[in-house]
């Protein structure tokens, strides 16, 4: 049987607005989410019991990790339990998108190994059931189970569909350095930035999201004091003039550029690798 095979690609929050707290002290926020056409992949074919194998630029960093604690293999479980069965499944995962990076590699993992075991074991499951499971795995997997660009609230649950009215291309940069999540909303609620007003848009532009009064990351002020490499990547990128939005996506510390042209994206991105040659550097597009 041939390998079912699902995309899992970078999610990229172009705007991340942190809104309070609920009752259980989980932040709630309100993001426009889109995808790039580059990410990771996850396969799947029929097999005896579960197993996982790991491969690709940035398998080693999950190595280190029991499989247990890979939300990959959480997923699986999920399903599984979901399912009332323990049918087995080989799951391979080409790791192409750095750990813990602010583009929710693992939310995008996990969302394609939910969607691509439920096609090999035909699982019969509705949208909601299908969410229940994935906020379960982490704010960011109900988003990315669709990969469609969305506006994202609550703590993650709630999803509204968005359309940017063009495609741009996006420089994507990350310093190889990690940043944990955690110790970023720490800091932010240490001295919160929370932005009130709702978005009530469905479809954006890029000039419209480029407004930094109106859109902008919550967090990035905190990652950037952590981490100043993060904010020098930022003013390279603003000072591109062909470049027109610079953030940084979710929590760090991969930042994005934006522009109208391929050319343009890879000649930023070329600059970028040279200027930083220890750092993860590509040029692609939002789906």
């Amino acid at each position: 049987m041939r390998p079912i095979i699902i995309q899992a690609p970078a999610k990229i929050n172009l705007f991340l607005h942190i809104t309070g707290r609920n009752e259980n002290n989980y932040s709630l926020l309100e993001s426009l989410v889109a995808f790039s056409e580059y990410g990771d992949e996850i396969q799947v074919t029929e097999a005896g019991k579960l197993t996982l194998e790991v491969s690709g630029k940035f398998s080693n960093e999950l190595k280190k990790i029991d499989s247990e604690d890979n939300l990959v293999w959480k997923a699986a479980l999920e399903l599984q339990n979901f399912f009332g069965k323990k049918p087995g499944a080989n799951i391979k995962l080409v790791k192409n998108l750095p750990v813990a990076s602010g583009i929710g590699g693992g939310s995008s993992d996990a969302a394609a190994t939910i969607n691509a075991l439920r096609k090999l074991w035909k699982i019969d499951i509705n949208d909601e059931e299908l969410s229940k499971i994935a906020i379960k795995l982490g704010s960011d997997v109900p988003v990315c189970l669709y990969s469609n660009t969305s506006l994202m609230s609550g703590i993650g649950e709630k999803l509204k569909a968005a359309y940017l009215k063009t495609k741009p291309y996006i420089v994507l940069v990350n310093p190889n350095i990690h940043l944990p999540t955690a110790d970023i909303f720490n800091e932010f609620w240490k001295n919160p930035l929370l932005v009130s007003n709702s978005c009530e848009l469905n479809e954006f532009s890029i000039e419209e999201i480029s407004d930094e009064k109106k859109y902008s990351n919550s967090l990035q002020p905190f990652a950037v004091s952590k981490l100043p490499i993060i904010g020098e990547i930022i003013e390279i990128l603003k000072s591109d003039k062909n470049c027109s939005i610079v953030r940084m996506s979710g929590s760090g510390a991969t930042c994005f550029g934006l522009y109208n042209d391929k050319i343009l994206a890879d000649n930023a991105q070329r600059k970028l690798q040279e200027l930083y040659p220890g750092s993860w550097c590509i040029s692609t597009r939002i789906k």
